[in-house]
C-alpha cells in the first residue's frame, strides 16, 4: 500500500537525519573545542571538514526517492516530508558554511551554534508534523506511528 511505501520512505528520511545529526554534532564538539583553545589552524580544518560533510549529507538527502511508483496526489506527501527534512540538513549546512567562512574561532561561534540549534529544533517539529500529516492522508492515525522511528507500528 502507499502507506507502507510512505512508512519505509519516512523511516529512511528519519534515519538519514539521525546519522547526519550525529556527524554534525561530532564536528560541532570539535569546533567548539578548537574555539575554546583558540586553535585557529585546527578550527579551519574542522570547519572545512564539517562543510564538506554537510554538503554531502544535504545532497544525499535531496536524492532520496521512494522505492515504488506513486500516484500524483500521493507523491506530494512524500515530497513534503523530504522537503521538511531537507530544511534540517540545510540548516546544518548553513552553520557549516558560516563556520568555514569565518576568520577564526571567535566568541560569536557559540552564539551562532545556539541560534542554529533553536532553528533546527523548530524544523524537527515541523518535519514530524509534516510526516504525521502524510500518515493521516494514507489513513493512519498518530496511534499507528512509532514516535521514535516515525515508521508504522507493526501489528501482530
Amino acid at each position: 500500500t502507499a502507506g507502507a511505501v510512505y512508512s519505509r520512505y519516512v523511516s529512511t528520511l528519519h534515519s538519514r537525519l539521525l546519522s547526519t545529526d550525529a556527524v554534525a554534532e561530532f564536528y560541532r564538539v570539535q569546533i567548539k573545542d578548537d574555539a575554546r583553545r583558540s586553535d585557529h589552524e585546527t578550527f579551519r580544518k574542522h570547519s572545512q571538514d564539517f562543510l564538506a560533510a554537510m554538503q554531502n549529507a544535504n545532497n544525499n538527502f535531496a536524492a532520496l526517492a521512494p522505492d515504488a511508483p506513486l500516484a500524483p496526489d500521493d507523491s506530494r506527501y512524500f515530497d513534503s516530508a523530504r522537503d521538511a527534512g531537507q530544511a534540517i540538513t540545510s540548516a546544518d549546512l548553513d552553520v557549516a558554511m558560516n563556520l568555514a567562512g569565518s576568520t577564526g574561532p571567535g566568541a560569536h561561534i557559540n552564539a551562532a551554534m545556539k541560534t542554529a540549534a533553536t532553528k533546527v529544533a523548530q524544523l524537527r517539529r515541523k518535519f514530524k508534523a509534516t510526516v504525521m500529516q502524510g500518515y493521516r492522508h494514507f489513513g493512519h492515525p498518530p496511534a499507528d506511528v512509532d514516535r521514535a522511528s516515525l515508521a508504522l507500528k507493526h501489528k501482530g
